[in-house]
């Protein structure tokens, strides 16, 4: 009889007290399925009582790792990123043989019920193995264009000026659309998260989590974008200097480099838009 596939359910909470019931609900369901589950919890300079939901929780539940660190940092994606690294570090340092990991952000987009089939034959390889990592659509609006690279737009969304929510709005209706008739289960991006990630774990090993523009600039292409960009769109788009970054661009950007496919699935894990 084969082992079974263990896996880790990551999540970076900072004041989601309202929506952990949800989340913990969730867990309850997926650990349901036959795989051994893990779920870590990174805590950070929390201002509610989500640490004692989730002490409460993990009370009740054995394998619930739960971390409280001080993440004094100015920058957002800064802190975001230390958080995540965290829960990496938990991963390859303290849990062995998992299988894959599932970064999940613990607020309103994953507080109502998933969609477990999805997640389940995802996990059993589904697309015929075809992917190393993996998002999901979004019933409504596809929100998460920050971390968001397809195609030739190969610069994050608000690293443009002037009309930057008319370009925002304009790529938002584009990759919905492309998602809404896609033939195949999944299409290959650059980078996206979406709120749902699933990583095989062993194949990013090494690769870490970064906030700070100035570190992932180098792997982005923003002239070529921003030519592609305003040809597309017909707006007058120009190059802006930003200081934060989304943390998921420079994760799934080298795992590019070393030959890893990210895809962004058809389907939905949450009902949310």
């Amino acid at each position: 009889m084969m082992d079974r596939k263990r896996v880790a359910l990551c999540f970076v909470v900072r004041d989601n007290a309202y929506y952990l019931p949800g989340v913990f609900k969730n867990i309850d369901d997926l650990n349901k399925l036959d795989f051994d589950f893990v779920s870590i919890f990174i805590t950070d300079n929390i201002t509610d009582n989500s640490i004692e939901l989730i002490q409460e929780y993990k009370s009740l539940h054995p394998n619930v790792i739960h971390r409280n660190i001080q993440n004094h940092i100015s920058y957002r994606t800064h802190r975001i990123a230390n958080a995540r690294n965290s829960c990496l570090d938990i991963i390859y340092n303290e849990l062995d043989n998992i299988d894959y990991h599932i970064m999940i952000d613990a607020d309103d987009v994953n507080h109502k019920k998933w969609d477990i089939e999805v997640i389940n034959n995802y996990l059993n390889n589904w697309d015929n193995d075809d992917w190393h990592s993996i998002t999901f659509n979004r019933p409504s609006n596809y929100y998460d264009l920050w971390a968001l690279l397809y195609d030739d737009y190969y610069h994050h969304c608000w690293g443009y000026g002037g009309e930057n929510m008319k370009y925002i709005h304009y790529i938002q209706k584009e990759f919905k659309e492309k998602l809404d008739t896609l033939k195949e289960n999944s299409v290959e991006v650059h980078s996206s998260f979406c709120g749902f990630g699933i990583y095989k774990t062993e194949l990013h090993r090494g690769i870490r989590y970064e906030g700070m523009f100035k570190n992932v600039k180098h792997l982005l292409k923003p002239e070529e974008s921003l030519i592609f960009a305003r040809k597309e769109t017909e707006f007058n788009l120009y190059l802006y200097n930003n200081l934060e970054i989304c943390e998921h661009i420079y994760y799934n950007l080298m795992a590019k480099e070393r030959g890893l496919k990210h895809k962004v699935s058809k389907y939905f894990v949450s009902p949310l838009g």
